[in-house]
């Protein structure tokens, strides 16, 4: 996972074995309803000391946790 700042940007960028982990994510719940304008999935990555959060959240309630601060 790479965040970065740019031209008053803050951008988040999902990659590597996180993003492979999120591919898997988004198969295994493709089933679930939808949401407010048809999503299913929301995100939230939160910058700490130790490296980048990032918890994935299906609107059925199943979480994934990815980040670089599990290394």
């Amino acid at each position: 996972m790479v965040y970065k700042e740019e031209n008053d940007k803050i951008l988040f960028t999902i990659e590597g074995v996180d993003f492979d982990k999120l591919e898997k994510f988004r198969e295994e719940h493709d089933g679930c309803p939808r949401g407010m304008e048809n999503g299913r999935l929301s995100y939230m990555f939160i910058p700490t000391t130790l490296g980048t959060a990032l918890t994935i959240k299906c609107i059925c309630g199943a979480e994934l946790l990815c980040g670089d601060f599990l290394k």
